[in-house]
Parts: structure tokens; C-alpha cells; sequence
């Protein structure tokens, strides 16, 4: 069952400190000290253009003919660049004060709702407490059967106790639910701040390179990619599913002006199994567009247009997962929800990897709309799989079982070296057929309990079995209040999705030399 001394845990909904720690570790004293040598430079820059025009207005009184126009050509296009310059980083220094501002206003939220965290997980346990003590004051003959008390007595225990704990738990689900929602508005406001400015950055382009801009020229994604590997990996890369994990690291996306936000992508250490390649997979909507429920404004957004196609990137799906066994590195990324009006917001998928020894992986995560509220999300309105992945040691095919939720579409292959046939280990079209949802999937399906998929239903029940003993389920009791408190058209408290969940995998982290420090998949015991 969810923890109990985790109000989140306990309403299955995203803990707020998986949120926070997107931006524990930001610096926003740095930002400042960036914008400080901005605006120490441009001043450089700006007395440099004026020494220039300077000794241009001089050579003009002592010089004269061919050769002293071009001189002062040269120096009139010297100034002019040095003005430029000083023009960009006075910007830049504004960019990255405006950042600075707005990590700081995110941390200060952050604090701010963990402390209204702790505060809710006591009054949970409270709750809880005070229950417990109902049913052992109305129980004459500790340790008997509530019928037993209930014949007795006259007094139905379990009545008492599930009217006691749904009149206490209500007020409890909406303060967890504004918790979050607190640090989700928050989260998006700053990174609404972190877009924007990344683009006014992105154009300052010096005097080097002129044409230099947000939209990529032919390379700048390589570049880009290539670099990110090299901080994951520690070297270029080479082979097939190399490029295709460095592709999945890109966080910038694939929209042509590079203007919608970017991914959110969490980096997972697993131990490698030799021989098993890159097993990949995406859920994603086949639809041009579809029905958005939950946010009025702009009732549609985009879909991703396309069927299933083992050479889509990471990018051309709502979720996508990347398991490199070759290296032992796992990549979970959420695209940016789009919606008809062209607004552009990433959701935080909540990510939980365990391995077991013999190179097992089960994978927990979900994503819910980022244009929904948290009210949403408590209705089971997310994408969301859990699922094994068997490498059988890399010697054969890799299998992938478990459930994931009715809508969209999933899709898992797998690439091997030197390995012949179909990469397809799973594909699974929505519930009911596309023409008959008519873009009205979100409404109507996803938030329908998962389903099975693959060729071993059971694989998941018996992971459960054998390493979490102590996660079984909730109790009928229990099950019965989530479910009264929970929406009456969503699967929230009825899908066994959130009755066994895994603890979320935070954000990678930097090191004081500046190395990249990955999560490790939690052991599976």
C-alpha cells in the first residue's frame, strides 16, 4: 500500500518534493554573477567603441585619401561591432538577472510547500491515529473480528471507522491537492521564464556569426546532441542506438523554430546486460489533434500524427523511454502538450526503475497533461505504464509485460547488433478503434484503469510479489474511502497502477567539478 506517512503516497498523486527537486539545486547567485560579467564586459566593449571613434574622428584631421578611407572604414565597422556586442551582453546581463529572479521565486515556493508538506503528512498521521483509537475504544475484546464487536456490542467498528476517516481525509486531499498545484503553477511560471529568455540568448549571436539564431542550421542538432552524450557518456557517439539515445537527451525537441518547450527528461544508471542494444518505446497520439478536457481555453491540442514506426524519434510522442543495456543508462522524457492556440507547456513525468540481478527492469511512470490541474490528475487522466523489460541476458529478444493505460497508442522495439528481423517487441492501439474515439481519447479512455499488455500478464503481479511482500494492496476498508473520495469519473483509487508504486528517480545533479551525476535504478531485493 502507498506510505502512509506520505499524504501524496496516500491520494496517489505526484509527491510535491519530486517537484521541488527540479529546482533544489539551481544556483541563482551564479546567474547574477553571469549577468555582473555581462555587464562588466559590455562596459569594456562600450569604452572600446568610443577609443575607436575616437581615433577615427583624429585620422580624420591628419590623414586623407584612399588609404585613410578605408582606415576608417575599418574602424567605423570595428565600433559598430563593439557596440553590438556591448547592445547583446547588456541584454544577456537582463536575461540572466530575470532568471535569476525567477529560480529564486520557485525556490522560495519550493520551501514554502514542503513545509506545508511536512505539516499535512503529520496531519494524516493524526488522522490516522485518531481511528485507530476509534476502533480499539469501541472494541471490548482486543484483537476480535469487527463482527464479533459489532454482534456484541451494537457497534458496527468498521462503520465508525470509515465514517470518521472519509469526513477527515476529504479536507486533507484538497490541502495535499493545493500543495501541489502551488508548486505546479510555480513550476511552470518559471519555466514560461526559462523559455523566453533562453531565446532572447539564444540570438546573441557576437560578431562572429551573423546568422546565428533559435532556428537550427544544418549541424547545430549533431552539435548539440553530441554534446549532451558526451556528458552522459563520457566520449562521442558511434554506433546506431548511440545516436538514438543522444537524440533522446535532446531536450530542445524537433519543432522547426525550436520555440516550444522543452522536454523534461530524466537519466537513470542501470547495470548493462551485453548483447541486449537499445530496447525503446513511446506512447503517442496517432491523431492530428484531439479532445483536451480539462483546459477550457483551448479545448484541442496536438496530437503527434503519425502510426507506429520503430524509426520515430524520441520526440515524435508524448512519452518516450530509451534503455541503453550496452552502457547501463535508462532516458525518460515527457514532450511539451501543445494546444490548438500554439501554447506550449512540459509536463514532470514521474519516474520509478528498479533492476533485479538477472538484468530485469521494471519501469513505473506516468505523465499527466501539464494543462490540467492537479484535480485532473487525482481523476487518473495520465498516461502511465508499468512494466517489466526481460533481456533474457541478451542472448534472445527482450520481452516487455505489465499494463499501461488505455490511451494513446504504445509502441516498444528493440535494436541489437548484428541481430536479424523485426526490432517489434510490442504494439498496442488505443481502446476502441481511432475512427470511433474521434479525437475524444483523453475524455474517455485515459483515465480508464490500465490494462495488460504482452506476453506474460503475470510478470508484474509476481515482480510485486517477490520484491515488495510488504506492498499489498489496499485494504477493502481503505479502497473504499479513496474511491469515495476520488472522482466519480475517474480510475484513480480503482487502478492497482497506484496501489504499487516505486520511489520517483530525482534529477540528475552536478558535482563541484562540474561532472554530470546520474540517479542509479534502485536494486531490486
Amino acid at each position: 500500500m502507498a506510505d502512509v506517512d506520505n499524504i501524496f503516497h496516500f491520494f496517489a498523486v505526484q509527491d510535491v518534493t519530486y517537484l521541488v527537486d527540479r529546482v533544489r539545486d539551481g544556483d541563482a547567485e551564479d546567474l547574477r554573477a553571469r549577468a555582473r560579467t555581462c555587464d562588466q564586459t559590455a562596459a569594456v566593449l562600450d569604452r572600446a567603441a568610443v577609443d575607436t571613434d575616437a581615433a577615427a574622428a583624429r585620422l580624420l584631421q591628419t590623414w586623407a585619401g584612399e588609404a585613410a578611407d578605408a582606415a576608417r572604414r575599418a574602424l567605423a565597422l570595428a565600433s559598430d561591432h563593439r557596440v553590438c556586442q556591448g547592445e547583446q551582453l547588456h541584454r544577456s546581463s537582463s536575461a540572466f538577472s530575470t532568471l535569476a529572479a525567477a529560480l529564486e521565486e520557485v525556490q522560495r515556493v519550493g520551501h514554502q510547500c514542503e513545509a506545508q508538506a511536512t505539516a499535512a503528512n503529520q496531519a494524516l498521521l493524526s488522522v490516522l491515529d485518531e481511528a485507530w483509537n476509534i476502533a480499539n475504544t469501541a472494541n471490548p475484546v482486543l484483537g476480535a473480528a469487527s463482527w464479533v464487536v459489532e454482534k456484541t456490542t451494537g457497534f458496527d467498528v468498521e462503520a465508525a471507522v470509515s465514517s470518521f476517516l472519509v469526513a477527515a481525509l476529504a479536507p486533507l486531499k484538497d490541502r495535499a491537492l493545493g500543495i501541489l498545484q502551488l508548486m505546479t503553477e510555480a513550476l511552470q511560471d518559471y519555466q514560461g521564464v526559462l523559455v523566453e529568455q533562453s531565446a532572447v540568448l539564444r540570438v546573441m549571436p557576437g560578431i562572429f556569426r551573423l546568422d546565428a539564431g533559435p532556428v537550427d542550421l544544418p549541424g547545430d542538432a549533431d552539435l548539440r546532441r553530441g554534446a549532451l552524450f558526451t556528458v552522459v557518456y563520457g566520449r562521442d557517439p558511434a554506433t546506431e542506438g548511440e545516436l538514438l539515445m543522444a537524440r533522446a537527451l535532446d531536450v530542445q525537441g524537433s519543432d522547426g523554430g525550436n520555440t516550444q518547450s522543452s522536454a523534461n527528461v530524466t537519466v537513470i544508471r542501470i547495470t548493462p546486460v551485453p548483447g541486449a542494444g537499445v530496447v525503446h518505446g513511446a506512447a503517442f497520439i496517432a491523431e492530428d489533434d484531439v479532445l483536451n478536457p480539462v483546459y477550457l481555453q483551448s479545448p484541442r491540442n496536438h496530437g503527434d500524427n503519425r502510426g507506429f514506426d520503430p524509426s520515430a524519434g524520441p520526440d515524435q510522442a508524448r512519452m518516450s523511454f530509451d534503455i541503453d543495456y550496452e552502457t547501463g543508462v535508462v532516458v525518460v522524457r515527457q514532450n511539451a502538450s501543445v494546444t490548438n492556440a500554439e501554447q506550449s507547456i512540459t509536463g514532470f513525468p514521474s519516474v520509478g526503475v528498479e533492476q533485479d540481478s538477472a538484468g530485469r527492469l521494471r519501469m513505473r511512470i506516468e505523465g499527466t497533461d501539464p494543462f490540467a490541474d492537479p484535480i485532473a490528475g487525482w481523476a487518473g487522466t495520465s498516461v502511465r505504464a508499468d512494466v517489466v523489460v526481460d533481456p533474457h541476458g541478451g542472448r534472445a529478444p527482450a520481452e516487455v509485460s505489465g499494463k499501461v493505460s488505455q490511451f494513446p497508442s504504445w509502441e516498444v522495439y528493440q535494436d541489437r547488433a548484428g541481430a536479424t528481423g523485426d526490432p517489434l517487441l510490442q504494439q498496442v492501439e488505443p481502446t476502441g478503434d481511432v475512427e470511433e474515439l474521434a479525437g475524444t481519447g483523453p475524455l474517455f479512455h485515459v483515465g480508464r484503469p490500465t490494462h495488460d499488455v504482452g506476453p506474460d500478464a503475470s510478470v508484474l503481479d509476481d515482480w510485486r510479489v517477490q520484491h515488495h511482500p510488504d506492498q499489498d494492496g489496499r485494504s477493502s476498508l481503505l479502497a473504499g474511502i479513496q474511491n469515495e473520495l476520488g472522482s466519480p469519473v475517474g480510475s484513480k483509487m480503482t487502478d492497482d497502477f497506484y496501489d504499487f508504486p516505486l520511489h520517483d528517480q530525482p534529477y540528475p545533479t552536478i558535482d563541484s567539478s562540474g561532472r554530470l551525476l546520474l540517479p542509479t535504478a534502485d536494486e531490486a531485493r
